[in-house]
């Protein structure tokens, strides 16, 4: 496997490496850094960077098993396309009816409700207890959907990612570590255009 690596020097102290999605690598370096260390350090984390790369080729597989221009997605389920068909009317609906669903059934309110459009996140929970949701949580599987509200509502005991706060996702959610780990191939959503 051919690597293709990019080193950029800047007026930083250390060296640092990231693998983006197309697999290309990234370098990081001091400026007066010499360049067989840099040589070294990538060396040293060769195994990592192809576990990276085909990673990212996995990624990229499942993500070419939607198709978007013939079929709508809700909940994971894949629906002939639909004239006049809005993600962001379906999410309005179907995410509100499952986030009291869910609100009800752990015995955690929120006092208000909206959708987001966003490249980063799936939801936030403000300390005015106001839940927002991604609009492309529609799109996910239920279970997935699921746990992103448990998550979100979760921050209304714990504003915070502390072990407190997974104890008490961990209390809604027991398979949380595994629905977060498959959370993670659906990014590809996060990034792409807008969604009609």
């Amino acid at each position: 496997m051919k690597l293709s690596v990019t080193i950029i020097r800047s007026k930083r102290k250390s060296i640092s490496l990231r693998v983006n999605e197309a697999g290309k690598i990234e370098v990081r370096a001091p400026l007066k850094m010499k360049t067989e260390d840099i040589e070294r350090f990538i060396k040293d984390k060769t195994s990592w960077i192809k576990k990276q790369i085909n990673e990212n080729e996995r990624k990229n597989l499942f993500s070419k098993q939607f198709d978007f221009e013939r079929y709508n997605y809700i909940l994971g389920q894949a629906f002939d396309k639909e004239p006049n068909f809005s993600y962001k009317n379906r999410a309005e609906k179907v995410l509100l009816q499952l986030a009291q669903i869910i609100s009800k059934a752990i015995n955690i309110e929120f006092k208000s409700y909206r959708i987001i459009t966003s490249k980063r996140v799936w939801g936030t929970f403000s300390n005015k207890k106001e839940l927002s949701l991604n609009y492309k949580c529609v799109i996910l599987p239920e279970n997935l959907t699921r746990y992103i509200i448990i998550h979100e509502l979760c921050h209304s005991k714990e504003m915070n990612h502390s072990p407190k706060f997974w104890n008490l996702v961990r209390k809604f959610c027991p398979d949380y570590k595994i629905l977060k780990k498959q959370l993670n191939d659906y990014s590809f959503l996060l990034k792409q255009k807008d969604l009609k």
